[in-house]
C-alpha cells in the first residue's frame, strides 16, 4: 500500500485533517483545542458537525504518537477516512479493532457519514485516495535515482 499524502486529498479531506490536527495539537486541553477549532470554523459549513468530529476523534484517538504537521498521513488519520467512507469492509475491519467501544464508534461514525452526506461532503477510504501526478513523477524519480545510485 503507498503513503498517502497531503497532495492526495480533496478540499473536504484536507479541511477534516486540519481540524483533527488541530484538535490533537493546538491547546493545553482538549476543551481549549475546541473552542479554538469552533472559533476557527464558525463560519463553515462543517461547523454544526463539530461535536460529531470530537466524538469521533475521541473514539479513536489513542496516544499522541507522531508529527501533526507531517505531510504523509499517519494511521489514525488514514481510519478516520475509511470510518466516514461508509464502505462497509473498511468499517467492518475498523469497528473489530475496538472492542470495548464498537458499538458507540459505529454509530458516532454511520450519523457523521450520514450528516456530511447531507452536505454534499463525500469521503473516500483510504484505497480510493491515488497519488496526484507530481507526487507519481516525483515518486518514479525517486525510485530510479535509487537504481542509478545504489545506497550502501
Amino acid at each position: 500500500m503507498t503513503q498517502v499524502s497531503i497532495c492526495d486529498l480533496h478540499h473536504w479531506e484536507l479541511v477534516f485533517i486540519q481540524i483533527y490536527r488541530l484538535w490533537r495539537h493546538d491547546g493545553p486541553t482538549q476543551a481549549i483545542a475546541e473552542h479554538r477549532i469552533a472559533v476557527r470554523y464558525r463560519d463553515n459549513i462543517v461547523f454544526p458537525l463539530l461535536d460529531q468530529f470530537y466524538a469521533l476523534f475521541r473514539a479513536v484517538t489513542k496516544s499522541d504518537d507522531g508529527n501533526s504537521c507531517s505531510e504523509w498521513l499517519r494511521s489514525d488519520e488514514l481510519l478516520l477516512f475509511d470510518l466516514l467512507s461508509g464502505d462497509p469492509s473498511c468499517v467492518a475491519a475498523i469497528i473489530s479493532q475496538f472492542p470495548k467501544t464498537n458499538r458507540s464508534l459505529r454509530y458516532v461514525a454511520s450519523n457523521l457519514q450520514r450528516d456530511l452526506m447531507s452536505i454534499g461532503i463525500a469521503v473516500r477510504s483510504r484505497v480510493a485516495m491515488e497519488p496526484s501526478e507530481e507526487e507519481r513523477l516525483e515518486r518514479l524519480i525517486c525510485r530510479s535515482y535509487r537504481q542509478i545510485f545504489p545506497m550502501p
